[in-house]
């Protein structure tokens, strides 16, 4: 069951504050959580990109030649 609510940020805390401990626990464990697999889940991004692969310098040459000659066909 999906709910929406069309409120700002500081009714959201507002009603938050409301809560009884206990619930306030809970969301702040759910919140750990959450920050915990962001977290993970930019660590294993991170290294996917650095395990990519890479050019060497004859590719960079290559790549910027034929940029150069992309860049005046395009004038053309």
């Amino acid at each position: 069951m999906d709910v929406k609510l069309n409120i700002n940020f500081k009714q959201f805390l507002d009603s938050i504050k409301l809560l009884p401990k206990n619930q306030l626990e809970k969301i702040k464990l759910e919140m750990l959580n959450i920050t915990e697999k962001t977290d993970e889940e930019m660590e294993n991004f991170r290294n996917l990109l650095l395990s990519g692969p890479v050019m060497d310098e004859n590719q960079y040459q290559d790549y910027l030649e034929r940029r150069n000659r992309y860049s005046v066909w395009d004038k053309e």
